[in-house]
């Protein structure tokens, strides 16, 4: 895949999380190939992708952070059971994807699909095609990773 798609997912996540929950995210290490399944922490957003490429994006956190996130992002303190963190998670995952096809528009047709969230201890993720897997972090979110899986379907 092209490094150009990667780094617009990597741009959206960084830009999307700084924008709405004012946290400046910074990669751990450097993207990572990986074959499914993959391990999902316990709050995972998924994105369906179709058109130019097919596949999925994922955002997925230990539910500590996804907490600290989603109350950044709504300005009150939120604790592991409430609704509102799945659904806030659910939200960047989905702004996510909106910016990063609205970016690539200009080069590919791109749909995403509404969110779908998990939670859990112990999840695995299988898809269809590899996984690049980029981790980020900060002193709030400590295990951010975003996940794409795409497969180009112009080839």
């Amino acid at each position: 895949m092209d490094v150009k798609i990667i780094n617009t997912f990597i741009d959206a996540t960084v830009n999307v999380i700084r924008n709405f929950a004012q946290i400046d995210l910074s990669l751990k290490g450097r993207p990572t190939l990986i074959d499914s399944p993959i391990k999902a922490s316990h709050v995972t957003a998924i994105i369906g992708i179709n058109g130019a490429f097919e596949g999925n994006l994922f955002i997925s956190m230990h539910s500590d952070s996804a907490a600290k996130l989603a109350g950044n992002v709504l300005g009150m303190e939120l604790t592991e059971d409430n609704g509102m963190i799945e659904s806030c998670i659910g939200e960047i995952a989905n702004m996510v994807g909106g910016t990063t096809i609205t970016k690539l528009s200009k080069e590919y047709l791109i749909n995403i699909t509404p969110p779908t969230i998990i939670k859990g201890d112990k999840m695995k993720l299988t898809l269809t095609n590899k996984i690049i897997a980029v981790n980020f972090g900060c002193e709030i979110i400590t295990d951010l990773m975003l996940g794409v899986s795409l497969r180009d379907t112009q080839t």
